[in-house]
């Protein structure tokens, strides 16, 4: 039986619901990296360690603009998503998708995201190679200048690297710098301004008292509050350090006490957002095979304590192997998946130890640079590439070319 014939329009959504989960998930990834390498670089400089800081901050930077055009390549797919209907039919670019259309073809093939490939072959078929020729070059200067920046490839300004600096350690609590320049000048400007404070001290004390009066503002838990909190954007590499401003002043009292109110609460349904480490360590099964019949409760109920033993583990100072029930359990952690084996007592753990990365390495090899969302969108592959290595819960394949091999022999039968 033919397939279903598909229609161009459904093809490119699919390509960029597929290239918006990819960039979001990177987006997720390099964030928690991100939160990790700023820890090491406060660490750095409250050691005094400034000249590493310096050079190790600028893998940061290039990942937080990274980042950001991800970020804003998503905009575009999902502009696309959006008024997909208009690339529908023949005929010139509409207005309306020329930056979207000309900075996904100028940088799909600069990144990483194999989907955005795909995207960009449905558009050069729409649209010809001359216009993706075009778009490539940025001949018309239709990019947009945000992707073109963020792609270039130049050291970070040394501004650049030093608010990085100043911002990883105001946000660790490391007292650096001692003083800042401009500090130091508006306080300069501040003691200079001739006869401010004799005029001050002309004042009578009832005026004094009234002048006090003014500038004490009364504790934020008394009476009703205002629903609105104001604070700083997220700090960008085109925004070091992000501030809110009212008539030129900034203002920083109403971006603490937006935070106090959600310390304090509890977590729970009502409490905060939880971030992506606390999401990691509730987990979620994207893969599981089962060579001793179980009920679906008991498998359930396997599944949640097998991960709240394994998940809490230190990964640098604990050991790949943890004793569960009468069993043990070999795992092995790469970026936020763990691949986890239950075997039995007198089974060789370092064995299973390798299995388990010479199966990874297989699916890398196959699915070229795997992530979690192959492992979603290809799961009765992942599960072909599991019996091929494993049966009956023992080891059959260490080849990864034999299972290779067959696994395209398997691509051609589909």
């Amino acid at each position: 039986m033919a397939p279903p014939y598909l229609s161009y329009t459904t093809k490119l959504k699919v390509q960029l619901k597929l290239a918006i989960a990819r960039l979001r998930m990177i987006q997720q990834r390099d964030d928690s990296l991100s939160k990790t390498n700023r820890r090491a670089m406060a660490q750095l400089l409250e050691q005094g360690k400034i000249e590493s800081a310096r050079i190790r901050v600028e893998n940061i930077i290039r990942t937080d603009i990274i980042s950001e055009l991800h970020e804003l390549l998503e905009l575009y797919c999902e502009l696309l998503l959006a008024r997909a209907g208009l690339l529908e039919g023949s005929g010139p670019c509409d207005p309306g998708l020329e930056e979207a259309v000309h900075s996904l073809i100028y940088a799909a093939p600069k990144t990483e995201v194999k989907e955005l490939q795909t995207v960009r072959t449905l558009l050069a078929e729409r649209f010809g190679k001359e216009f993706v020729l075009s778009a490539t070059t940025n001949a018309n200067g239709r990019v947009s200048p945000n992707v073109v920046k963020k792609l270039q490839v130049t050291p970070p300004r040394e501004e650049l690297v030093q608010g990085y600096l100043e911002e990883i350690a105001k946000a660790y609590g490391v007292l650096w710098p001692e003083q800042s320049p401009v500090k130091d000048a508006e306080s300069g400007d501040e003691d200079g301004s001739g006869g401010g404070g004799g005029a001050e001290k002309a004042l009578s004390k009832a005026e004094q008292e009234q002048l006090a009066l003014s500038k004490v503002s009364p504790p934020a838990d008394i009476g009703a509050r205002s629903p609105l909190r104001i604070a700083p954007p997220k700090m960008s590499t085109d925004n070091v350090h992000p501030k809110v401003t009212l008539d030129s002043k900034e203002l920083t009292g109403l971006a603490i006490k937006a935070k106090k109110p959600s310390a304090a609460k509890k977590p729970g349904p009502e409490g905060k957002v939880p971030d992506i480490s606390e999401l990691e360590r509730r987990g979620k099964t994207r893969l599981a095979k089962w060579y001793v019949p179980y009920s679906d409760e008991e498998k359930v109920k396997l599944k949640g304590e097998i991960h709240r033993l394994v998940a809490p583990r230190d990964q640098k100072y604990q050991s790949n192997f943890v004793e569960f029930r009468n069993n043990k359990i070999v795992y092995r952690r790469y970026a936020g998946l763990f691949f986890c084996a239950c075997v039995d007592t007198n089974d060789n753990e370092l064995a299973y130890l390798e299995a388990i990365h010479f199966f990874v390495e297989v699916l890398d090899s196959f699915f070229g640079n795997v992530c979690e969302l192959d492992l979603v969108f290809n799961f009765y592959k992942v599960y072909a590439i599991l019996d091929e290595v494993f049966l009956a819960g023992e080891i059959e394949e260490t080849s990864k070319q034999v299972v290779l091999t067959r696994l395209e022999h398997l691509d051609k039968l589909e």
